[in-house]
């Protein structure tokens, strides 16, 4: 009698509720979604679950791949790394020979194609959308505006610093090879003027 009782109980409550596809989807995708925790953070709370860190640690993302930095250390993003990675010390990335390879130094002509790119930039300020970074107000440009260059990363996601900063050192040798050319040229005319009195 009281296994009827139950059964329509269940029947007039409508039974349980059956699993809505976005709820099936992401109890699916819930094993692939456990992120990497260091030894010194902990895995809290269900699916997806978070890495818990003691004060002063933070996220580093490239927006699909999360790991977390200690307070020492700096989050890289873009090459030459291929997943976001936590250095010790505040520089990244990593620019000894040992490390790399096909290493090829820009001709002139290759800085100065870089500065008159670089010069192209529109320069914006604005602030982040709720919830996707801090609330701080900042200054740089939109990859949106800018496409394909040295100065995004390949993802197309965010800004490759490096290549942005080297970009920046090939226009100012490139303006300091032009002021060394005009100050020639007007040395030259000051001595043609002195001969011509």
């Amino acid at each position: 009698m009281k296994k009827w009782m139950v059964v329509l109980a269940m029947i007039g409550c409508g039974g349980p509720e059956s699993p809505t596809a976005d709820t099936s989807d992401e109890l699916k995708a819930c094993p692939y979604l456990v992120p990497y925790c260091p030894e010194s953070c902990n895995l809290v709370g269900h699916c997806p679950q978070k890495c818990a860190c003691p004060k002063g640690w933070s996220e580093c993302s490239d927006g699909t791949t999360t790991t977390m930095c200690n307070p020492h250390q700096t989050c890289c993003v873009g090459q030459p790394f291929q997943t976001p990675t936590c250095i010790d010390g505040s520089i990244c990335p990593i620019s000894r020979a040992e490390y790399k390879t096909n290493i090829s130094y820009l001709s002139q002509a290759e800085r100065a194609a870089l500065a008159d790119q670089l010069m192209r930039f529109p320069l914006a300020s604005y602030d982040y959308k709720p919830g996707v970074a801090d609330g701080g107000h900042h200054l740089g440009f939109i990859i949106d505006d800018v496409g394909a260059s040295p100065a995004v990363a390949p993802t197309g996601g965010h800004v490759d610093l490096y290549g942005y900063t080297t970009m920046a050192v090939a226009a100012l040798q490139t303006q300091a090879q032009e002021i060394v050319e005009l100050r020639r040229q007007v040395e030259e005319l000051r001595a043609q003027v002195k001969r011509d009195r």
